[in-house]
């Protein structure tokens, strides 16, 4: 049973007028068919209806119809407010839709249980359908095509099914027939009998397939056997592989470690002879033509350069080209004779060194031993 009442306050432009439903009882049943004139409020009642049940957001009702039911609720000459109750046929209760304001837009609609129910879960748990004709006349000539055609599928079913029953009688009368029973018959003795050869077939492929399983699974077995064997000897052989390589890695680290220090050694030698040779090049090469390499000798950094010997190379070509012309110099002085007199000085400045704290005075020249090796060196 549906229950309703409803308030529509209209502006009629000179007078506000208030209608309430009054030509239509305000509970209908279920089923229920409405007439009357026009602005009886039939299409209002409707309207109503379908808005407190969410009319407004249904896809399936027709935009022209949707926006009907939307001018109730939004149109600015006319305000209303209602209340709807839905109940089963026990009585109990199953929606109620209300708007309780005249002038707001809000509409609550609620099951048997006060439980508020939205758009989608009215849409997924019911189907309001909803629809006026906008051409009556023509809408129920479709609608008599409609039953029309309704009725012919239902012949055509109807001529199938009693085909069909036409049929499953003809068959049961020809089944008590006994030339039929007799043909039956034999061929069920046929079946039975092939049946039996077939059977004798399939045990004979069970069993073959049995020995063929067992077969397969020795082949598979020895090749299988064999070749975890196989593996072992491998693994036997890496394991052998790995230990020689770990001696050879071991053997190789030490090596390595002392030829990382011989390397180190060397380093230090050769800055050890850097920083020894260099006050003796100042001596000959800080000034004159070689001004020039003796700067980029004082910038080498040793560590660095033989770190680098694709890049840094200074200390390679200074001092080769240093050393060029110290080997010059020394076999001039080895054709002059200036190298003995040079190697007697030597000599006599190794033996007087070690009494050079004495206070004792050379003959002759009268000064003292450290003046005397001054002047010789």
């Amino acid at each position: 049973m549906i229950k309703y009442d409803y308030t529509l306050k209209r502006d009629e432009e000179d007078v506000i007028k208030t209608y309430k439903p009054k030509k239509i009882p305000s509970k209908l049943p279920n089923l229920v068919y409405i007439e009357g004139p026009n602005s009886s409020g039939k299409s209002t009642l409707l309207h109503v209806i379908a808005l407190g049940c969410h009319g407004i957001r249904n896809s399936q009702i027709k935009r022209s119809l949707q926006e009907k039911i939307k001018n109730i609720l939004d149109s600015g000459h006319q305000d209303i407010s209602f209340k709807i109750e839905i109940t089963n046929d026990d009585n109990s209760l199953e929606l109620v839709s209300e708007k309780k304001d005249l002038k707001g837009n809000t509409i609550v609609l609620r099951d048997g249980t006060s439980k508020i129910i939205t758009s989608d879960q009215f849409q997924k748990k019911y189907n309001l359908i909803y629809d006026i004709p906008e051409n009556p006349t023509k809408r129920l000539h479709d609608l008599t095509d409609g039953i029309k055609n309704m009725q012919l599928r239902f012949d055509n079913k109807l001529g199938h099914l009693r085909s069909h029953l036409l049929k499953i009688i003809t068959d049961i009368q020809e089944a008590k027939n006994p030339q039929k029973i007799r043909a039956v018959t034999n061929e069920i003795n046929v079946f039975n009998e092939n049946k039996t050869n077939l059977k004798k077939v399939i045990d004979a492929i069970e069993k073959r397939l049995k020995e063929v399983k067992l077969f397969t699974c020795i082949k598979y077995y020895i090749h299988h056997d064999k070749r975890i064997k196989e593996l072992k000897e491998q693994r036997k052989q890496v394991k052998k592989k790995e230990a020689e390589n770990k001696k050879t890695k071991k053997k190789i680290s030490g090596q390595a470690a002392i030829l990382k220090k011989s390397i180190s050694d060397e380093i230090d030698i050769v800055e050890t002879n850097y920083y020894e040779a260099t006050p003796l090049l100042e001596t000959f090469f800080s000034k004159g033509k070689e001004k020039n390499n003796w700067s980029l000798w004082k910038k080498i950094i040793v560590k660095e350069e033989l770190a680098q010997p694709d890049i840094k190379q200074d200390l390679k070509y200074v001092g080769s080209h240093f050393r060029d012309l110290l080997e010059k110099e020394f076999n001039k002085q080895q054709k002059e004779g200036g190298w003995q007199e040079a190697t007697v000085f030597r000599e006599i400045i190794e033996v007087l060194e070690s009494y050079e704290n004495l206070k004792i005075k050379i003959p002759v020249v009268e000064v003292s031993i450290s003046k005397f090796i001054d002047i010789l060196r």
